[in-house]
């Protein structure tokens, strides 16, 4: 098992995304360890984190949030990251 990420090798869908700007050819999974491959590289030393995920069950959506932080931060940090997203197709 993995404890740090800092050398964990980058995806092929990760450099495909990346040299096409495209973030549809990413799995969840290539997002995950691409964050942590920069915090435990110190690149990265984020005060609070939100992830936001869809999960299909029987013809069903459900989509939950893990967070660290309290409800109010998490909340403004979210619709910041919604106005970044309608305004930048970087992937990033």
């Amino acid at each position: 098992m993995t404890e740090n990420f800092k050398d964990a090798p980058t995806s092929i869908n990760e450099a495909r995304a990346t040299k096409e700007d495209d973030c549809r050819h990413l799995t969840p999974r290539d997002v995950l360890i691409a964050i942590l491959r920069r915090i435990d590289a110190g690149e990265l030393n984020p005060t609070q984190l939100a992830v936001v995920y869809a999960v299909e069950e029987a013809r069903n959506t459900l989509t939950a949030i893990r967070r660290t932080g309290a409800v109010t931060e998490t909340v403004g940090m979210l619709e910041i990251a919604k106005f970044d997203l309608m305004e930048s197709s970087e992937i990033s």
